[in-house]
């Protein structure tokens, strides 16, 4: 919890991270744990009990590369474990309950490396039965990992088109891995827990760092909003370049935006500290800096060559995010009589004011508070320049 504190705090988190990194080593991360056999149920408690906790370990020091672009302090590669079972086999409180589940679920034991390998090779892997959300929250945490090494090694601000196509193909088959689970759902307060609402963050997160380099312009670690702010508007560091695999990551943002003004951008202010998810704040911060990044792009473009040389499918992008600022109180400045050219780029600065204004509540997080500010503070910049 105080990697997400103020900057003291998180300091100390981050420096302890080391040490829970070497505990979860030693208490046997890289030691197979396949159940073989039958199993009685106070065994097997034990043993998804140690199975759980060491995932949780390595996701939480995996969640802290991806908030702060820092090198993940444990690899894929280390973990031999299988993935944890399903939530409603967990919670069973007698032998009887968990055996009827267990014919009821299931209780095929996959190993996270070849379930990994699998959905990076693009192959569906819940054909069987259905992985767990804790399961798939693993994945979905691995698949980050790997991006971001990626990423590291990439020659450009991109990645090569076939490394792009694996992990895009990679990113599906966990999707419907993700949709097959019983315990998904993108409510937070859900009765199995938010791991299926928080998953969903990062999947969005996954197809945007494939696709943008967005790790120069977070700088999270400061927690200064002014800088990253100005970090996030200049046009001067290259994130991405316009193609139909970026497109897809647009997309994604676009969903992002659409699920606070359905929900209604007042609401999510008022609500956003209950569910107390730190992936969706950081999601929100790289989906405004990659859309807003693509908007200036596309009015630049527009201004020099009109908005015919767009591409049908960024038309259509153009028009799925009219539609969603239509849907809100900041509709009226789609009403002037600019160019197309200012029109997007207006738009580009209204997206990231909405989203700024779904932080304007009480959060648990310091962190969150520092992306709301962040968020304000670019909407400003760029509001400023369109005077």
């Amino acid at each position: 919890m105080a990697t997400w504190a103020d900057i003291p705090a998180a300091q100390d988190a981050l420096g302890m991270g080391s040490q829970l990194a070497m505990l979860t080593r030693a208490a046997g991360l890289q030691v197979q744990d396949e159940i073989v056999g039958k199993c009685v149920w106070l065994q097997w408690i034990r043993r998804e009990e140690r199975r759980r906790t060491l995932f949780v370990a390595y996701i939480v020091l995996n969640l802290t590369s991806i908030a702060f672009d820092v090198s993940p302090l444990i690899m894929n590669h280390e973990i031999r474990l299988s993935l944890p079972h399903c939530n409603v086999e967990w919670v069973n409180t007698s032998a009887a309950e968990w055996q009827h589940t267990r014919e009821v679920y299931g209780h095929t034991e996959c190993q996270f490396q070849s379930t990994l390998a699998e959905m990076i090779a693009g192959r569906n892997v819940h054909q069987e039965e259905p992985l767990s959300a804790l399961g798939n929250y693993a994945l979905i945490n691995a698949l980050i990992q790997n991006i971001y090494f990626e990423r590291q090694t990439a020659a450009s601000h991109t990645i090569r088109l076939d490394t792009v196509k694996k992990y895009e193909s990679a990113l599906q088959a966990w999707q419907r891995s993700w949709e097959a689970t019983q315990e998904t759902s993108l409510d937070p307060s859900s009765p199995n827990g938010p791991l299926g609402f928080n998953s969903a963050a990062l999947l969005r997160l996954a197809y945007l760092r494939l696709n943008a380099n967005l790790g120069p312009c977070r700088n999270l670690l400061s927690q200064d909003p002014k800088s990253t702010a100005l970090l996030f508007t200049d046009d001067s560091i290259p994130l991405f370049t316009r193609s139909l695999h970026v497109d897809r990551a647009v997309l994604q943002c676009i969903h992002a935006l659409s699920i606070p003004i359905r929900i209604g951008i007042a609401f999510v202010a008022c609500t956003q500290s209950v569910n107390g998810s730190i992936q969706h704040p950081l999601c929100t911060l790289e989906c405004a800096l990659l859309l807003s990044r693509w908007l200036n792009m596309v009015s630049d473009a527009v201004q020099a060559w009109g908005l015919d040389s767009l591409r049908e499918d960024e038309r259509k992008l153009l028009g799925m995010i009219a539609s969603l600022i239509r849907e809100t109180d900041m509709a009226y400045t789609l009403e002037g009589k600019e160019t197309d050219s200012y029109c997007i780029r207006r738009m580009a600065a209204t997206v990231v004011r909405l989203w700024a204004e779904t932080f304007k509540g009480v959060h648990i997080f310091e962190i969150v508070r520092v992306i709301g500010e962040t968020l304000s503070i670019v909407a400003d910049l760029l509001e400023k320049r369109l005077e």
